[in-house]
């Protein structure tokens, strides 16, 4: 439509009027903010192409985080359940071992009861040997007296 806009009006063998001079100045203006307005929309899908690219790179950077956050998550999950684990199974050795050292206390206090048990058997036998010896004694001195009787 514009060429043929142009074409009536670039007739060189017709007088160039006042008419036709702005005219011509208003097609030379459309001419210029057609091209201003071709520039502007490359440069409006340059910059949709490029800010669709960085979308598009920060949504695959934000997928990678949230992977990585799951991963991460799942992991400390994992880490903190064979913690808990652990933890159990240590108790569990630990009341094993409380109840060793109790046996053994108990194996000890019945040790000592028994040798206290013996040391008073022991003192006892000693108290009746002594007393045996000095009967002895008794006895002997008394047979050497009825000897030189």
């Amino acid at each position: 439509m514009q060429n043929e806009f142009d074409n009536t009006y670039r007739d060189r063998s017709a007088p160039v009027k006042k008419e036709d001079n702005i005219q011509q100045k208003m097609i030379e203006k459309i001419k210029e903010l057609e091209s201003n307005q071709s520039f502007l929309k490359s440069q409006l899908e340059e910059l949709a192409k490029t800010f669709k690219l960085r979308l598009d790179r920060m949504q695959i950077q934000t997928t990678k985080t949230e992977q990585n956050l799951s991963h991460f998550g799942l992991d400390a999950t994992q880490k903190i359940h064979n913690i808990h684990v652990k933890v159990n199974d240590q108790r569990k050795y630990d009341q094993k071992v409380q109840e060793l050292i109790d046996r053994h206390a108990n194996l000890i206090k019945s040790y000592e009861v028994r040798i206290q048990h013996l040391l008073k058997l022991m003192a006892e036998k000693d108290n009746l040997l002594l007393q045996t010896q000095a009967a002895i004694n008794d006895a002997k001195m008394e047979i050497t007296r009825l000897k030189r009787m």
